[in-house]
């Protein structure tokens, strides 16, 4: 009767260490996706954008795109609100729990930056249809940096630098790899060869630009 009772003692020992497992990685946080902050110690960069942020549709053969100017932010509260909003949405992106990650099969996401000889140029990206491009510009040039804050270098130990990031947003209800390309050239015609992998689901993202773009907010058409 004891050896009975203990095993079953031990069983209940067994599935409550479980539940509390479960719980805990319930509510530890896991980001899949970069943060763009002044004050994170994980953001991958040390300012906000100093240029603009801008959002931009291209439709039969035409660009439109909405230019949030940092210079204009103090007396634009409309277009500080919108700018604050894109950087709250944007670092919203990928925040998962840990139980939610695995679930969702991202326990072994990949979270590196990525270097490739060629890749599309910014230009290209704004030729996208069927969704939003949304870009973060610097007028200084910014370090590259790794998803949790420290600086990337190169294979022979070199720092990269950088102006621009920008990422394409669709309508897609679901978790998928998103990349966020970087421009480190002078030129928009230029192949971008690092981005960022984010895994998110972006809608959130995608309709904050729809929003803007029903407010009559992107300008049209540009050259």
């Amino acid at each position: 009767m004891k050896a009975k009772e203990w095993i079953c003692y031990s069983l209940l020992a067994v599935i409550a260490v479980v539940i509390v497992i479960v719980i805990i990685l319930s509510f530890v946080p896991k980001k899949l996706a970069p943060t763009i902050s002044a004050v994170s110690s994980k953001s991958i960069v040390d300012e906000l954008p100093t240029a603009q942020i801008s959002v931009s549709k291209y439709e039969d053969g035409k660009e439109y795109a909405y230019k949030m100017i940092t210079s204009k932010l103090e007396t634009d509260e409309t277009m500080k609100s919108d700018y604050e909003s894109v950087i709250k949405t944007f670092n919203n992106l990928s925040s998962y729990s840990i139980m939610q990650g695995l679930f969702l099969g991202l326990s072994n996401a990949d979270q590196k930056i990525t270097y490739k000889e060629s890749g599309p140029s910014i230009t290209s990206l704004h030729q996208q249809t069927d969704g939003y491009l949304i870009e973060f510009e610097w007028t200084e040039k910014q370090k590259l940096k790794n998803v949790d804050g420290t600086e990337y270098k190169t294979s022979d130990n070199q720092s990269v630098t950088f102006t621009k990031l920008a990422i394409f947003v669709d309508d897609k209800n679901e978790v998928a790899d998103y990349k966020i390309y970087v421009k480190t050239y002078t030129s928009d015609d230029s192949s971008c060869r690092y981005y960022y992998t984010a895994y998110s689901n972006v809608l959130s993202l995608y309709n904050l630009a729809t929003s803007f773009d029903n407010a009559n907010k992107l300008q049209a058409p540009l050259k």
